[in-house]
C-alpha cells in the first residue's frame, strides 16, 4: 500500500482520522506486525475493519487530503479546466504510444516537481 493511496471504504470513500473508532496493533513475538483499524464510513455509514502491514503504516494514510495546497490551487487555476478536445487528444496519444508512454509521462511530471 502506498502512502498516497490512503485508506478507503468498500464504497470508495476515503477514511480519515476522525472516522476511526478503534486502533491497535497485532503483535507477534513482542513486535507489531499489523495495525488494526475499525472505522465508520462517513458516506455509507458501514462499520468495517482493516489490517495494515506495520511496515506500511503511517498516520498520513488517515490525513484528510481533500483540500489542495494554496500553491497547487493557483497552479490549477492558471491551467484552467480540461477541455473535451484535450481528453480526446490524450486518449489518442495513449492508444498510439501504449501504457509505457503514460509511465514515462508520470515520471517526467514527478521529476519536474
Amino acid at each position: 500500500m502506498s502512502v498516497d493511496s490512503g485508506i478507503r471504504c468498500s464504497c470508495g470513500c476515503r477514511i480519515t482520522e476522525k472516522d476511526i473508532q478503534q486502533q491497535g496493533f497485532v503483535m507477534s513475538r513482542w513486535k507489531p506486525v499489523f495495525v488494526y483499524l475499525k472505522y465508520k464510513c462517513p458516506q455509507c455509514h458501514a462499520v468495517s475493519e482493516q489490517l495494515i502491514d506495520f511496515e506500511d503504516w503511517s498516520i498520513s494514510l488517515l490525513s484528510d487530503q481533500a483540500e489542495p495546497l494554496p500553491e497547487d490551487r493557483e497552479h490549477f487555476a492558471e491551467l484552467g479546466s480540461i477541455q473535451p478536445e484535450e481528453v480526446i487528444e490524450f486518449a489518442h496519444y495513449l492508444h498510439h504510444h501504449g501504457p509505457r508512454a503514460l509511465r514515462e509521462l508520470a515520471n517526467t511530471t514527478a521529476h519536474e516537481n
